[in-house]
C-alpha cells in the first residue's frame, strides 16, 4: 500500500528556506516553532548543540516582521556554508490565514493552534506558480505535517530525521549517536524502521485519558477505536524514523486528516494512534517495521502524564537535574520536561541565564561564537535547585499587614509571634542602638490577639517610602493548628509542639487562596517558608539575616563589618551563606540527645551517623545574600517534604543535614558556605556552653558585653539566657525598658 501524495492535482511543494539550506547527506530534526521568545530557541537549540550534533535541524518560524527580538539574528548565527560541518539551522517562515470560529472571519495568528489556518505558497503548479490550499481550514498542529513532508524530500533515503515539539523538549545526548543505522536492514534497502515512543501506560491509557479518548472518537467514531482504549497512548509529538519510512508515515498522517476532516487541535494524536493501532502501517511502502518504546526506555522520554508525582520520587530526575529513563541512563531527549514543578523550574532559570547571556555582546561572527561557549558553559554547570515551596502553579500572596519591604536594603527575618512587649523590646531597642537601618521582618499574632502595647510599639518603626532608618514589616498569619490526634483543632501553637498548616500563604493565578499543600507541621518548620516568600521582596544581593527573636540580643550591627560580596560581586548570579555553629566542645551532634534525634527521625540512624562527631551548626542563626538564602530556604522546605519529620526541633536536623551531606553544594544560587566556629563570627551562639558562666570562660566582660574568643564584642549574642548572669542583666534591662515605654 502506499498513502496518495499530500500534494494533489499534480502539484508539488515549491516552498523554500527563507535562510540555511538542506544538506541531504545528514541527519535532521524538525519543529513548529512559530511565535515563541528567545528562550525557547534558546534551550532547545543550545541543549541540541551541546550533545555534539552536527546535522540540520528545520525549523518553521513567524515570518521575519513578526519574530520576536533577537531570534532572527540567534537562529542565523547556526546557518552553515557549503561543506561546513556543524549544527545548521534551515528556518522557513510559513504564512499561514487563519479564521475565527465562524470559518469565514479572518483573524490574526492561530491562537495557540486552536484556530484552523490554511497554507498559503505551500504547492505549486508544473511551472512553480502558487496554487491554493487543497485543504480545508485546519489546525497548525496538523497541517505541520504537510510541511513535514515536503522537508523530509530534502534528504537521503537513509538519513535519519526526528519530528519533535520544541517548545517542551531538551536534549542531553546526541539522539543519533546511538542508533543502529540501518536497523536489520541497509543502505541499499528500499524501506525504512519507524520509532514511536508511548506515553506511561500505568498512569494512564488511551481510554483513561478524555483528551484521548475524544480525539479518536471524533475523527474515526465511538466503535472504531474503543478496542484501543487500553493501550498505551504513543506521542505524536516525538517520532523518529529513517527518510524513507518518515515520508510514507507523513503521507499516512496527512492522509488521515483527508479521510476524517476531524479539525479540533490534538486531532493529530488521534490519527498517530489510530495509524498504529489499526495497523495502518503494515504492509505500507517504505515501511519495514515500526518500533514502539514503552515510556522511559528509548531515545525520547515522554513525561507528560507522571505529573501526579515528582521525577525525583520516581528515580527519573537525578541530583545533577538529568531526566533519566528506568533503567538510570540518561534520556537523550526529555520531552514535556515542563510538567515536573523541580524540573520545570529549574530549566526556566537555564534558559533566563541563556537568554541573558546571549543579550551581551555584538552580533559580529567572533562575539556570537564567544557567546556561545559561555553558554555551553552554563549548561553544563549542571547546578542544582531545589524545588519551589508554592506547587502546582501557585505563589506566594501574604502580604505585610502594615510596614513595607525596601529591596534594597539588608533584613533580619524573625517568627515573634506570642510574646509579651518585653521581649519585643530588647530585641528592637538592641537592634535600633546599633545603627541598623534596615528592614525587621517579622511574623506576629493577629492584631486582637497581641499583647497589650505591642502593636503600638511595632507600629512607631514604620517608615514611609525614602525614610531612613530601622523599619518594621510585620505580618500577622492565620495558623490551623491540630491537637495530638491530627484532626481536633487546637488554640495556638502550644509553642511550637502542635502540628500546624499555613492559611493564606499561597494563591492561584487570579491571587485567590489555595490550601495549604503540606501536611500539618510545626510552627518552626513552616517558619521556612514565610522566610522564603519575604526574601522575594529583597535584591539578589541584599544580606539577610533569619534570627531567632526570643533569645538573641544586637550589640553591634550584624551587617557593619561585611565583606559585601565575599570573593564574589553585585554582578554575580549567586552568593554566599554565613552559618553559625554551636561549642564543639561542649556538644558535637552525637552527644545530644536532642540534634541526634533529630537527624535520626528525619534521616534514619545510618544515614546520619557519619555526622555524630561533628559540630551542632544552629539553624535559629543563619546570614548569607538574597540570592543564596532563597535557595537554602528552597532546601529547608524540600527536607520537609522529603522526611515528613514533624518533631519540633526537625529543622535543625535539616539544618545540619543539608551542610553536612553535601545538599548544599552545585545549587544554583549558592557560591560558597562559610561556617564559623562558636565565638568566631557575627552570631555568637551560646546555647550549649551552660555548664560553665561565661565570666570564667571569658566570654563575658564586667560591662555585660558577649565577647568572641579574640576578646572582640559579639555583634549578636543568641540564646542568652542559658547564661544565669547574663540572664539575670538581660531580664532587669528589657523590664526597665517596657517601664520606660509604658510611662511615654
Amino acid at each position: 500500500m502506499i498513502f496518495p501524495s499530500p500534494a494533489k492535482n499534480g502539484a508539488h511543494p515549491i516552498l523554500e528556506p527563507t535562510f540555511g539550506q538542506h544538506r541531504s547527506h545528514v541527519d535532521a530534526i524538525f519543529a513548529l516553532a512559530e511565535g515563541y521568545d528567545l528562550k525557547i530557541y534558546v534551550l532547545f537549540i543550545e541543549s541540541l548543540k551541546e550533545t555534539g550534533f552536527h546535522g540540520d535541524l528545520v525549523i518553521s518560524v513567524s515570518a521575519l516582521d513578526q519574530l520576536k527580538p533577537g531570534v532572527e539574528e540567534y537562529l542565523r548565527s547556526f546557518v552553515k556554508e557549503d561543506g561546513e560541518d556543524g549544527l545548521n539551522v534551515v528556518a522557513y517562515t510559513v504564512s499561514w490565514t487563519c479564521y475565527e470560529k465562524d470559518g469565514v472571519t479572518e483573524a490574526k495568528g492561530a491562537n495557540e493552534g486552536v484556530r484552523k489556518c490554511q497554507l498559503n505558497g505551500m504547492y505549486g503548479d508544473e511551472n512553480n506558480e502558487p496554487v491554493e490550499d487543497p485543504y480545508e481550514p485546519r489546525p497548525v498542529a496538523t497541517a505541520r505535517y504537510e510541511l513535514y513532508w515536503a522537508w523530509s524530500l530534502k534528504y537521503d533515503e537513509h538519513s535519519w530525521l526526528m519530528l519533535i515539539d520544541s517548545r517542551d523538549a531538551y536534549f542531553q545526548l546526541n539522539p543519533f549517536a546511538t542508533l543502529e543505522r540501518y536497523l536489520d536492514g541497509g543502505s541499499d534497502k528500499s524501506d525504512g524502521v519507524l520509532l514511536f515512543f508511548e506515553e506511561n501506560a500505568e498512569a494512564s491509557t488511551i481510554g483513561q485519558s478524555s483528551f484521548n479518548s475524544r480525539w479518536l472518537k471524533e475523527a474515526y467514531g465511538q466503535s472504531a477505536v474503543e478496542p484501543y482504549f487500553d493501550k498505551p497512548i504513543i506521542c505524536s509529538g516525538s517520532t523518529m524514523g529513517e527518510k524513507v519510512a518518515i515520508e510514507s508515515y507523513l503521507r499516512g498522517m496527512v492522509a488521515q486528516f483527508e479521510k476524517t476532516k476531524c479539525k479540533s487541535k490534538g486531532c493529530d494524536q488521534g490519527f498517530h494512534n489510530y495509524l498504529y493501532y489499526s495497523g495502518g502501517l503494515q504492509n505500507v511502502k517504505g515501511i519495514r517495521d515500526v518500533k514502539v518504546f514503552e515510556q522511559g526506555t528509548g531515545i525520547i522520554n515522554n513525561l507528560g502524564v507522571l505529573r501526579s508525582k515528582p521525577l525525583k520520587e520516581r528515580g527519573l530526575l537525578d541530583d545533577q537535574m538529568r531526566v533519566l529513563n528506568w533503567d538510570k541512563s540518561i534520556s537523550p531527549v526529555a520531552h514535556q520536561w515542563d510538567r515536573d514543578d523541580e524540573l520545570n523550574e529549574y530549566l526556566k532559570g537555564v534558559r533566563k541565564t541563556l537568554q541573558s547571556k546571549l543579550s551581551n555582546g555584538s552580533t559580529n561572527k567572533t562575539s556570537s561564537a564567544r557567546r556561545s561557549e559561555d553558554i555551553h558553559a552554563s549548561i553544563l554547570e549542571n547546578k542544582h535547585i531545589y524545588p519551589l515551596p508554592a506547587k502546582n502553579g501557585a505563589h506566594p500572596i501574604l502580604e505585610p499587614t502594615f510596614g513595607q519591604h525596601r529591596s534594597h536594603v539588608d533584613a533580619i527575618f524573625a517568627l515573634a509571634e506570642g510574646y509579651d512587649l518585653k521581649i519585643y523590646v530588647l530585641f528592637i531597642e538592641s537592634l535600633r542602638e546599633t545603627g541598623f537601618h534596615g528592614d525587621l521582618v517579622i511574623s506576629v499574632s493577629a492584631l486582637d490577639q497581641l499583647k497589650p502595647g505591642v502593636e503600638e510599639y511595632l507600629r512607631s518603626f514604620v517608615k514611609e517610602d525614602g525614610e531612613d532608618g530601622l523599619n518594621v514589616v510585620a505580618y500577622t498569619v492565620s495558623w490551623t493548628c491540630y491537637e495530638k490526634d491530627g484532626v481536633t483543632e487546637a488554640k495556638g501553637a502550644n509553642e511550637g509542639v502542635r502540628k500546624c498548616q499555613l492559611n493564606g500563604m499561597y494563591g492561584d493565578e487570579n491571587n485567590e487562596p489555595v490550601e495549604d499543600p503540606y501536611e500539618p507541621r510545626p510552627v518552626a518548620t513552616a517558619r521556612y517558608e514565610l522566610y522564603w516568600a519575604w526574601s522575594l521582596k529583597y535584591d539578589e544581593h541584599s544580606w539577610l539575616m533569619l534570627i531567632d527573636s526570643r533569645d538573641a540580643y544586637f550589640q553591634l550591627n550584624p551587617f557593619g563589618t561585611l565583606e559585601r560580596y565575599l570573593d564574589g560581586g553585585s554582578d554575580k548570579s549567586d552568593g554566599v551563606l554565613l552559618f553559625f555553629e554551636e561549642n564543639a566542645e561542649a556538644s558535637t551532634i552525637g552527644q545530644s540527645s536532642f540534634n541526634s534525634r533529630w537527624l535520626k527521625e528525619a534521616y534514619g540512624q545510618s544515614a546520619v551517623e557519619p555526622y555524630f562527631d561533628k559540630p551542632i551548626i544552629c539553624s535559629g542563626s543563619t546570614m548569607g545574600e538574597k540570592v543564596a538564602i532563597e535557595s537554602y530556604l528552597r532546601g529547608m522546605v524540600a527536607q520537609f517534604e522529603k522526611t515528613k519529620c514533624k518533631s519540633k526541633g526537625c529543622d535543625q536536623g535539616f539544618h545540619n543535614y543539608l551542610y553536612y551531606s553535601g545538599g548544599l553544594q552545585n545549587v544554583k544560587g549558592i557560591r560558597d558556605v562559610k561556617v564559623f566556629e562558636q565565638g568566631t563570627g557575627i552570631i555568637n551562639n551560646l546555647g550549649v556552653l551552660r555548664s560553665k558562666p561565661l565570666k570564667e570562660r571569658g566570654l563575658l566582660d564586667d560591662q555585660m558585653r558577649v565577647l568572641n574568643w579574640d576578646k572582640s564584642i559579639s555583634p549578636v549574642a543568641h540564646q542568652w539566657d542559658r547564661d544565669d548572669e547574663l540572664n539575670k542583666h538581660l531580664k532587669g534591662v528589657r523590664l526597665q525598658m517596657t517601664k520606660q515605654l509604658r510611662k511615654r
